[in-house]
C-alpha cells in the first residue's frame, strides 16, 4: 500500500492481526471507550464523530470519509489509520500511539 514505507509494514502486520485477526468486516460495537471500532485497524468511531476539534469528525474533514460504515472499504481503512497515524505523530510524537504501542515496541520481539 502506499500510505506506509515498506519498513512499517512489521508494525502494521502486527497491529492488523492483533487488532482483527486481518479480517476486513471485523466489527467492535463496544471498544473500551464505549464506542464501535470498525475493520482492520480497528479504527475508533470517536475518529469519524463530531468532537471539540473536529465539528464534522476527525476522518470526514481530512475528506478520507463520509460516515464510519465507509471504514469497512479497505482503500478508506488505510487512509483512515494513516490520517490518525501523522495526528499522533504530530500532537504527541509517535504515530503508533492510538493502537497502544509504545515508541520501544519492535515487532520481531512477538513474531
Amino acid at each position: 500500500m502506499r500510505f506506509w514505507p515498506e519498513s512499517q509494514w512489521p508494525i502494521i502486520d502486527h497491529i492488523l492481526h492483533r487488532e482483527s485477526r486481518c479480517l476486513v468486516d471485523a466489527f467492535n460495537p463496544k471498544d473500551t471507550n464505549g464506542k464501535p471500532s470498525y475493520s482492520l485497524f480497528q479504527v475508533n468511531a470517536f475518529w469519524c464523530s463530531p468532537v471539540e476539534f473536529y465539528a464534522g469528525g476527525f476522518l470526514q474533514e481530512k475528506r478520507i470519509l463520509s460516515t464510519c460504515d465507509d471504514l469497512f472499504d479497505v482503500e478508506k481503512q488505510f487512509a483512515a489509520a494513516r490520517a490518525i497515524y501523522v495526528e499522533g505523530l504530530t500532537r504527541h510524537g509517535y504515530g503508533w500511539r492510538s493502537w497502544g504501542l509504545r515508541p520501544t515496541f519492535k515487532p520481531e520481539t512477538v513474531l
